[in-house]
């Protein structure tokens, strides 16, 4: 084992910094939404979701060249003898040409499909054929800028990620509040300012890159075998991209087509608090990453296990910590936060935040996948298994009365399936014991948050239903999830870990006073 590729102090270091960066953006992001949906109202907001959602149905490139682009950097680093600055020119040849395939298609078909399939008041056409220009310079910006957010991946740099990412937000804040100066195309000038702040912040990840890792400097350096490799493995996660824009944004549009553009905007809000949740967990995921991929290129697949165990584990606890205060008041914090809040939204934030828990015990798993490079069959069939939902979702509207509501059931049911899917096909390719990956990641968190949720849910109607109220409903809820976590949802030896941590931050207090 080696400390450059496992360092439960650099995970536990960089998991911390990434909490405190989303605790200060999860909330900042979800007083954006409620200031945009104010402003927009709720037409715009429904008419720019579902032209981001065009958007992103054709820069699938995004998610298939992230996927690969990570786990070739990752890799190489952790290597005994590398050559980072040769696979990082390597994939940047890969980028720029799916840039510009990516700008092709979203400047033919894609805005062909926007003006001709998907419905848009007609006072918000032009405006919304703005917003397309707009998307489309922020998606190939991010395409190009692929390989320098790996390094920063990679090279764990996570502090980078967090400072950046709290400007970004207060970018994004100020943005926002300039469209409430504005009386008219307010939807034209809000998709201006997210691109000009999604631009400068791109550029500002390639800057830090510049200064800080020496092969971050692109040279035409031309090596046909590592560009197939890479462009082999990227056509997997691509293809499986696909499969997954498909189905999430095909189920935006099917929503347009059959309940209309408030359908979207609840849609848009749900998918804000699932998105604002997961990022909550996803600091876990983020900090093992690296060390996941750096410890199985170097031969050290028992700890790579290890990572994927844990990692599935923590970041359901650390997502139940949002999850359940808001199931036991949805209704609530949907007041709170949006004021006028559509009929139906509650449904929809409670069953996202279900497939937020699935997508975050998975995530690991995924990432191990990725790692071994032996991706064709755990994709493809997980693929398949979109195909059918996809025209399932097309077909059920024509023979039966659907509800929004039914759609959203079938989403959480399907987003099961492959997740189940995904951690057989794992332990296929890897020494992942089915039985204890079910046990300690699945069965086990999944009664500690039911019995969390129930003991939540009974002392509940003892405080009041207002802010003060609420806010001891959270603060209750954390208490009830620590102990529960603490005594029957971790081993001896994590149980050990907390308490030992929870000792040192007491002597330092004490110390301090």
């Amino acid at each position: 084992m080696t400390e450059t590729n496992f360092n439960k102090q650099r995970i536990a270091k960089n998991t911390a910094v990434l909490a405190l960066r989303m605790l200060f953006t999860m909330w900042i992001n979800l007083y954006i939404t409620r200031l945009v949906l104010q402003n927009l109202g709720i037409e715009d907001y429904g008419t720019y979701g579902i032209v981001g959602g065009v958007i992103s149905m054709f820069a699938i490139f995004g998610g298939g060249l992230t996927n690969a682009i990570n786990r070739f950097m990752a890799f190489e680093l952790g290597k005994n003898e590398s050559n980072i600055q040769k696979t990082f020119c390597s994939c940047m040849n890969v980028v720029f040409i799916f840039a510009l395939l990516s700008f092709i298609l979203l400047e033919s078909i894609g805005l062909w499909f926007l003006n001709n399939k998907i419905q848009i008041p007609e006072r918000s056409i032009i405006a919304a054929n703005w917003v397309f220009q707009f998307s489309i310079i922020t998606c190939v910006v991010n395409l190009i800028s692929i390989p320098y957010n790996a390094l920063i991946i990679a090279h764990e740099r996570m502090n980078a990620f967090a400072y950046i990412s709290i400007f970004q937000v207060l970018m994004n804040l100020a943005a926002v509040y300039a469209i409430g100066f504005i009386n008219h195309n307010r939807l034209f000038f809000y998709g201006l300012f997210l691109a000009t702040v999604s631009v400068g912040i791109r550029l500002t990840y390639q800057i830090y890159c510049r200064h800080n890792f020496k092969e971050s400097k692109f040279r035409l350096i031309i090596d046909r075998s590592h560009m197939s490799e890479i462009g082999k493995f990227t056509g997997y996660s691509l293809l499986d991209g696909i499969m997954v824009m498909l189905f999430a944004q095909g189920f935006n549009v099917l929503l347009n087509i059959n309940f209309g553009v408030v359908m979207n905007g609840i849609f848009s809000i749900a998918t804000q608090v699932r998105t604002s949740a997961l990022a909550f967990s996803q600091n876990v995921q983020k900090a093992i990453e690296p060390q996941i991929i750096k410890t199985y290129s170097n031969g050290e697949t028992d700890k790579s296990l290890k990572l994927i165990y844990e990692g599935s584990r923590m970041q359901i606890y650390l997502l139940a910590f949002i999850a359940v205060p808001i199931w036991v008041r949805c209704n609530q914090i949907l007041s709170l936060w949006l004021g006028d809040v559509p009929e139906g939204t509650a449904l929809y934030v409670s069953i996202f935040l279900f497939i937020s828990m699935i997508y975050a015990i998975t995530c690991p798993v995924i990432t191990g996948a990725l790692a071994t490079g032996n991706i064709k069959r755990f994709l493809l069939v997980a693929d398949f298994i979109y195909i059918i939902a996809i025209g399932l979702l097309y077909i059920i509207p024509h023979l039966t009365n659907t509800t929004s509501q039914s759609f959203a059931v079938f989403l959480l049911s399907i987003e099961t399936a492959v997740a189940l899917y995904r951690i057989y096909a794992f332990s296929k390719i890897s020494s992942l014991s089915l039985r204890k990956f079910a046990w300690a990641c699945i069965f086990q968190p999944i009664l500690v948050i039911a019995a969390a949720y129930y003991s939540i849910s009974l002392v509940n109607s003892y405080f009041r239903y207002n802010l003060t109220g609420l806010i001891e409903v959270v603060i209750a809820s954390c208490i009830i999830l620590s102990l529960i976590i603490l005594f029957t949802g971790l081993n001896n030896y994590e149980r050990k870990i907390i308490l030992k941590m929870f000792n040192n931050i007491k002597l330092r207090i004490i110390a301090l006073l």
